[in-house]
């Protein structure tokens, strides 16, 4: 993860990095559960959510 924060600073100066710590509450706060796409909009500082739907598209890549 080290490298990953080195990289990512380097080409985006303007980045914020945010952890667990911040957007568990948040979470819980907008009654989300845990996935990578309910942190995302943890992370954008929303107050509410009018709908939340239930279908996600998810693309998996399969070794050639």
């Amino acid at each position: 993860m080290n490298i990953f924060h080195r990289r990512v600073f380097d080409t985006y100066p303007a980045a914020h990095m945010t952890s667990s710590s911040m957007t568990t509450p948040r979470k819980k706060g907008l009654q989300l559960e845990k996935t990578h796409y309910n942190d995302v909009i943890a992370t954008t500082g929303i107050t509410s959510i009018k709908e939340n739907t239930a279908h996600v598209l998810s693309i998996e890549q399969l070794r050639k």
